[in-house]
């Protein structure tokens, strides 16, 4: 195992902090299923581990984990897989170490699937990381450090993923593969990731001072690498700058899964890195970049911060619908998106909000209730955005209260938050800024209040036509300086 130490003299289990490479991972992607070994040093006598559980609204991961063998220095070692509980209990008595072999099989035919679960061709593999992870109970977990996780794949691939790279790909004694190594600096880490390889994955690696970026792309995309590139690097550079440092973001291009997903686009932000599905025939332009920007700012807004479990529900708005109008307004200010694409995207988020049947506190379906945190988000966060700008002449706007969220958290753990955290957080930044941004938040937010398309975009001196004759709503500049606007969205004014 590329990194991982050698295992120590037999000791006895104490919950001692800080286990550095007590645990480490070896990932075979060279056949037809993908092949996991798991080994632990100096395991509890009774060792429990845990297959993939419920994630991103999917339940069945765990079925596709064939576990085929459980063994310690001497040979095989007693296991009991309890498969209604996810749980796999190993009975390791006093060994020096227990190695787990699973593999996660391929669907089968005609069986179910999503893009979350593992995709595996016979060029290419992509991988989620919490759908192919057995992982040791939570115990242990919050013990291990430095988890070395090593990737074997054939000849002519490249290998892509979220976890700082630890180890040079070489080729293996007998040359039939090339192994890649990582560390992974605890088990949210290793979690909180993705991994992507195939055979001559187009790949670009931009220096980003500090830090890198990698784009790679599947090949079947019929666009250029090349004009993502570019456009990926001012959005990350732009994020870190305000947001915090990766030393490494890898951000991926994928085709979506046409039999699964349909046509639209759909991506995952994940901790060091990003995932965009597109269809394969898409262009480059507003959508896929405003798609790349979300997905992006999710490396801060839904990693380094996170809903409280509790609070998921009603913070959606927050997670979703700011990262939305913030991703926005990083593409305007770096010139990505000229107004007429600015306008269009503000105009389409408040059509959607006024037709949906939950702004009139009405039953939806689950497409509308799906979508009203993004589109109310949005709005809610134009709208709080314009208080803090105009209270404070354009010295603080929105990007200020996220910053100041994240500011005591510290990397290695996620910061929860529920509506009183936010509410905190947004009441600081508005300390010397007078009553009407406090206000417009606790009407907005706290008592969820009815949101007037007209009026809010009447503030930036905009027109609203709501939509009509078969045709979508519109925003038109009122004649005039658009000197609010300006403020916030202009490219000129934010260098």
């Amino acid at each position: 195992m590329v990194g991982a130490p050698e295992p120590g003299p037999t000791t006895s289990y104490a919950p001692a902090p800080a286990q550095r490479g007590a645990l480490w991972y070896q990932l075979d992607l060279t056949g037809d299923a993908l092949r996991v070994r798991l080994r632990m040093n100096a395991p509890p006598a009774a060792a429990s581990f845990f297959l993939p559980g419920p994630w991103a609204g999917q339940d069945d991961f765990d079925e596709r984990i064939v576990v085929e063998s459980t063994q310690g220095p001497s040979g095989a070692l007693p296991m009991h897989l309890v498969r209604e509980a996810g749980r796999i209990d190993v009975n390791a008595g006093d060994v020096a170490w227990l190695e787990l072999t699973y593999r996660v099989r391929p669907p089968r035919a005609g069986e179910a699937h999503s893009r979350f679960h593992p995709r595996r061709t016979a060029n290419e593999l992509f991988a989620y990381a919490p759908t192919i992870f057995v992982l040791p109970s939570e115990g242990l977990a919050r013990q291990v450090r430095d988890i070395p996780i090593e990737i074997h794949t054939p000849r002519g691939w490249n290998v892509s993923a979220t976890w700082p790279p630890h180890a040079a790909t070489t080729l293996s004694a007998r040359g039939d593969r090339l192994i890649t190594g990582y560390l992974a600096e605890n088990v949210r880490t290793l979690r909180d990731a993705f991994v992507l390889a195939g055979e001559d994955l187009p790949s670009r690696r931009v220096e980003l001072h500090p830090g890198t970026l990698t784009v790679v792309q599947s090949p079947a995309m019929r666009f250029s690498i090349d004009e993502l590139t570019g456009p990926s690097a001012r959005i990350v550079r732009r994020f870190m700058a305000r947001y915090g440092i990766y030393d490494d973001v890898v951000a991926a291009i994928l085709p979506n899964d046409a039999a699964t997903e349909g046509s639209e686009l759909q991506g995952m932000g994940r901790r060091g890195g990003f995932v965009v599905q597109v269809p394969p025939h898409q262009q480059m332009g507003p959508e896929l970049l405003l798609l790349m920007a979300h997905e992006a700012l999710h490396m801060w807004n839904g990693h380094e911060l996170v809903p409280a479990p509790e609070a998921e529900a009603e913070t959606r708005w927050f997670k979703e619908g700011l990262t939305h109008y913030l991703a926005l307004k990083a593409l305007a200010r770096e010139g990505l998106v000229d107004r007429r694409a600015l306008l269009r995207e503000l105009a389409a988020a408040a059509q959607h909000y006024s037709q949906n049947p939950l702004a009139r506190r009405e039953a939806a379906n689950d497409l509308d209730q799906a979508r009203f945190p993004y589109d109310r988000g949005l709005l809610i966060a134009l709208s709080l955005d314009i208080a803090l700008s105009e209270a404070s002449q354009g010295r603080v706007q929105l990007e200020r209260w996220l910053v100041q969220l994240l500011k005591p958290h510290l990397r290695d753990t996620a910061r929860a938050y529920d509506t009183a955290l936010l509410e905190r957080a947004f009441r600081e930044i508005c300390d010397t800024l007078g009553p009407e941004p406090v206000q417009r938040f606790e009407r907005l937010v706290r008592e969820e209040s009815p949101i007037d398309p007209r009026a809010l975009f009447t503030e930036l001196n905009l027109h609203w036509l709501a939509p009509g004759g078969g045709g979508p709503a519109r925003l038109l500049p009122i004649e005039g300086e658009p000197a609010k606007f300006d403020l916030l969205f202009d490219a000129d004014l934010a260098r």
